[in-house]
């Protein structure tokens, strides 16, 4: 099995495709060097031949999870600080929108 690496056009980083056990993958390296690049993928290579890939590790992290409650209380924030740049129906439609 041989992947590849590319660097996609409005992107810094390489990514790497391949297939393996009947899935594509596609994922960002997150390095900016062709030669880095290179290096991460021997090592894919090399743990998909010996029979040690692990496809978790190229997972991406989970993102965050916000309560509403957090975001209320961020929203409330923010429009309190800029009251003055509403007019007063306007912020109160805001606040009543969300709150």
């Amino acid at each position: 099995i041989m992947s590849s690496i590319y660097q996609p056009e409005k992107d810094k980083n390489w990514t790497i495709f391949f297939k393996w056990n009947g899935k594509r993958y596609h994922k960002s390296l997150g390095v900016k060097s062709k030669s880095n690049a290179q290096k991460i993928q021997a090592k894919i290579d090399y743990e998909i031949n010996m029979g040690s890939f692990n496809p978790s590790r190229l997972v991406e992290k989970k993102r965050k999870i916000y309560m509403l409650s957090d975001l209320r209380r961020q929203f409330k924030s923010y429009m309190d600080q800029r009251k003055n740049k509403f007019s007063k129906k306007t912020y109160e439609a805001y606040m009543y929108a969300f709150i």
